[in-house]
């Protein structure tokens, strides 16, 4: 277990991770369950505690948990540090923040696809973009600890999009029962981007 790991799982981290697991996969249950294409009353309510649950743990996450003696440091030059790093001693740490990086959006996605489910790949995109963006700017100029970094904004928003492509595969398979090939999802988000 890396540094990096240890220092983010812990139990409020583990706790607002299954919160935000547990009201979102309920609305996007009952969002299938209606049938509609939009999800109704509760789908769109659990949908937004979820999107809630999720913003309060990215800001648990950056803000709150680095430590302020680091101080802040920015790296604006995309993908310089994440490749030097990957070649480096600290590799394991990297990776881990990349891949986290990644993971913590997500549920952006997600909860995108839940909430707007005739959304096109660009809604996601710009989401975790703008959102990112945020995140960077707060841990940098508010905060004042942390890394404010371009590969962040790529790694999250990349998280955003992956999130809502999975979120439209598994609807495809459950509402027409048959499985999407990954050209086909590739070629609707370019269609309808």
């Amino acid at each position: 277990m890396t540094s990096l790991t240890r220092a983010f799982v812990n139990p409020v981290s583990l706790g607002l991770a299954l919160v935000i697991a547990v009201f979102g996969v309920t609305a996007w249950v009952l969002s299938l369950r209606d049938g509609r294409g939009r999800p109704g009353g509760a789908a769109r309510a659990l949908g937004w505690a979820a999107a809630a649950g999720w913003l309060l743990f990215v800001t648990y996450i950056t803000v709150v948990l680095p430590s302020s003696s680091l101080g802040v440091r920015f790296s604006l030059v995309p993908l310089v540090d994440t490749v030097q790093g990957l070649v480096s001693p600290a590799a394991g740490n990297v990776l881990v923040a990349t891949l986290g990086n990644i993971v913590l959006f997500v549920p952006l996605g997600a909860v995108v696809a839940v909430l707007a489910p005739r959304s096109r790949v660009w809604t996601p995109l710009w989401a975790g973009l703008v959102v990112s963006l945020l995140v960077e700017l707060t841990q940098g100029f508010l905060a004042q600890k942390g890394a404010v970094a371009a590969d962040d904004l790529i790694s999250n928003t990349a998280g955003a999009v992956i999130g809502w492509w999975i979120v439209r595969g598994v609807d495809r398979v459950i509402v027409t029962r048959s499985t999407p090939r990954l050209p086909d999802l590739l070629a609707e988000a370019r269609d309808h981007g």
